[in-house]
């Protein structure tokens, strides 16, 4: 099989890849293959071409399933000193030592961020002029979440195809 990711006009070859021979067995074998592809900034959708390139046979000689697209990149962690596991609770009027949440992402891309609050941990809002590595957690009397979207082209941060959310 051939795989090719095209842009949404259809113009532009964004990646190839091939699974190389499949050999034929008398019961199924389920394999997973890859491809890995950069979104052009300010673009959200793209066109899939699979191509079967084995002679074939009877009926159908492949089976194809679970196809998904996800955004993927360098791994990324929010650290904090007061952190243990992935969460904090503070209550409210409550001080701790640390307010102070970084984001590490591994390898040697540059990076955009934009901090997000909310009061449900379902609604999420950016925070208005929050798009460093670093967010200062103010103090607060009610319940809030924090999170971070990171994208590696600023086009792409309000993207949810092209940034990933930590």
């Amino acid at each position: 099989m051939t795989f090719e990711i095209w842009n949404a006009s259809d113009t532009v070859l964004l990646k190839s890849g091939s699974t190389g021979n499949i050999n034929g067995s008398t019961t199924p074998i389920w394999t997973q293959y890859g491809l890995v592809f950069t979104m052009p900034a300010g673009q959200s959708a793209v066109i899939l071409k699979m191509r079967n390139n084995g002679s074939g046979g009877c009926g159908n000689d492949l089976a194809i399933d679970d196809i998904a697209f996800s955004s993927c990149g360098d791994y990324s962690t929010i650290t904090n000193n007061s952190i243990t596991g992935n969460s904090i609770t503070v209550c409210p009027n409550q001080t701790i030592s640390n307010n102070t949440l970084q984001v590490s992402t591994s390898g040697s891309s540059s990076y955009f961020y934009q901090w997000q609050r909310s009061n449900d941990n379902i609604t999420y809002t950016d925070i208005t002029g929050q798009n460093a590595a670093t967010f200062m957690m103010p103090s607060t009397a009610v319940t809030t979440y924090y999170r971070v979207k990171v994208a590696q082209d600023i086009a792409n941060i309000n993207n949810n195809f092209c940034s990933n959310t930590f």
